[in-house]
């Protein structure tokens, strides 16, 4: 079709050799990487991201207040990443670990275990609603069992368990807890790494994309910056070039976030970026991935994760993860905020917790005392020795996300290429999500290093992307299978949850099969 010579031409930006189209943790770190590494330092690198960027942010405690000004509270992000020592090891390489300081909290010992076999000779209780008896710290709530809140539901007297299972993180002997006729009450997996060497780093998405910010404005002009919507995408042949036509975002405006025009409610200016290679990294929800008509199979899970902040009586430096009807609870030790003007800080956990979604907005609403009983309910009856009380909520609140799934057959298409959510969205069961999008881009920027050295188009498919496809999609495939059957296994219960303490038991005893599987959650 010829152009229409009523509409402006559109303004056409120098071409580049990889647009980057989402500035996300994963975007953002491929820049980094791309830039950091020798064989990839000279490609001229383009990332575009709708969003503001993130404010600068020290890693350095702030300086205390003066002493007329009560200081403010540590304040913590809510979204957290658990990063494996592979991702660390890629961050360091890209330079941005220096710019995470002392916000990157590593843990050297994770503990799993099970949801308790339901304890004999429970008495029934009528349930209120979430104003009245639906939490209640003498009993165990619906949101606990699995079912919904504001049903008639076991209810335990004493410490909530009685003699089925120990309160407050008691009762355990080996690696199982206490149990009775109907076997063990839970199962336990005791992990640390060989050698004493972390297992992995807890840091909140905030911190992170603040210093991957700070590592590419480390190095002026290594990576343009263009804050900007993603509105068509060409590829006119394979060998050709391709070209994104983009609605560039004035400086501040409406707050809209990429959705309007500049500061004087004009409409962007829509310009074209020639391209070698576009990488979608712009999340489940992927425009990269739609305009070049990639497929995507996508799926809901009937759960939402409630995520959280709580203060805790020790810290034990541990990651806590238990498996509970109704979803995973992790509970993953965070860094100081250095926000306490110089006062000791009482230790906090990330919390993410997996529930129905009517549960979740019960959990997300109720007072803090009330969350806090029922998260402690959840976290330390029949639980293994250790698992630290929760004392506080932090005033930041509690949020909460639907949870799903999705996956592209094909993560490469002429020109194209997918990582992190737009190729491969995964439950949050253990972090894995932003592992498996770090993977992404080390195998990517070892592939882009091959294709420069040897002088060659970094844009052009082959054989070479197809191995990275292929490989990808092996080990993301695998990834995926695994969580989603640790999933569905741990919330089998009866007959089956008896077998899976078992095989827990024959876990814990076995060297070689554990230490293979601690390498693994590591990424090594």
């Amino acid at each position: 079709m010829p152009p229409n010579p009523s509409l402006p031409a559109l303004r056409r930006l120098p071409p580049v050799d990889v647009a980057i189209v989402g500035g996300g943790l994963v975007g953002a770190a491929l820049a980094a990487a791309l830039t950091a590494a020798p064989a990839t330092a000279h490609l001229s690198t383009l990332l575009v991201e709708r969003s503001p960027p993130p404010p600068p942010r020290s890693a350095a405690p702030p300086p205390p207040p003066p002493p007329r000004v009560p200081p403010s509270p540590p304040a913590h992000g809510l979204r957290t990443a658990t990063l494996t020592a592979a991702s660390v090891a890629l961050l360091d390489a890209a330079r941005v670990t220096p710019h995470v300081g002392r916000r990157l909290r590593p843990f050297h010992r994770m503990v799993v275990w099970d949801r308790p076999l339901p304890p004999v000779g429970l008495g029934e209780g009528a349930a209120g609603g979430v104003g009245g008896d639906a939490f209640t710290s003498g009993g165990v709530s619906e949101a606990f069992w699995g079912g919904p809140l504001g049903g008639r539901r076991r209810r335990v007297g004493g410490d909530g368990y009685g003699d089925a299972g120990g309160g407050g993180g008691g009762g355990g002997g080996g690696v199982f807890g206490a149990g009775g006729a109907l076997g063990p009450a839970y199962g336990v997996m005791d992990l640390t790494a060989p050698g004493g060497a972390a297992m992995g780093a807890v840091v909140e998405n905030d911190v992170l994309l603040a210093a991957l910010y700070a590592a590419l404005r480390s190095t002026p002009g290594a990576v343009a910056e263009l804050r900007a919507r993603l509105c068509g995408l060409d590829r006119p042949t394979p060998t050709g070039l391709a070209e994104l036509t983009l609605a560039v975002e004035g400086g501040d405006d409406d707050g809209s976030a990429g959705g309007g025009g500049g500061g004087d409610g004009a409409a962007p200016e829509r310009v074209i970026v020639p391209a070698k290679l576009v990488v979608g990294a712009d999340g489940a929800r992927s425009a990269v991935r739609t305009l070049a008509g990639m497929a995507w199979t996508s799926g809901r899970y009937d759960a939402a994760a409630v995520v959280a902040n709580v203060s805790t009586a020790t810290d034990t430096g541990v990651a806590y993860q238990r498996f509970l009807p109704s979803g995973p609870l992790a509970m993953l030790p965070l860094a100081p905020a250095g926000g306490g003007g110089g006062r000791a800080e009482p230790p906090v956990s990330n919390i993410i917790w997996s529930v129905a979604p009517v549960e979740a907005a019960a959990l997300v609403g109720a007072p803090p005392g009330v969350f806090l009983r029922e998260l402690h309910t959840a976290l330390t009856a029949a639980a293994p020795p250790g698992v630290p009380a929760v004392t506080g909520v932090a005033a930041a609140g509690r949020a909460s996300f639907p949870l799903g799934w999705g996956v592209a057959p094909s993560a490469v298409s002429p020109r194209v290429a997918l990582i992190g959510d737009a190729a491969h969205a995964v439950h949050p069961l253990a972090g894995q999500g932003v592992n498996l999008g770090l993977a992404d881009v080390a195998a990517l920027v070892g592939l882009l290093g091959k294709a420069a050295a040897v002088g060659g188009d970094v844009g052009v498919g082959g054989r070479s992307w197809e191995t990275w496809a292929a490989r990808r999609a092996r080990d993301n495939g695998r990834m995926m299978a695994a969580i989603e059957g640790v999933r569905r296994g741990f919330g089998v219960g009866g007959v089956g949850g008896v077998v899976r303490r078992a095989g827990m038991a024959a876990f814990g005893q076995s060297g070689g099969v554990r230490d293979a599987v601690v390498r693994y959650a590591m990424g090594l």
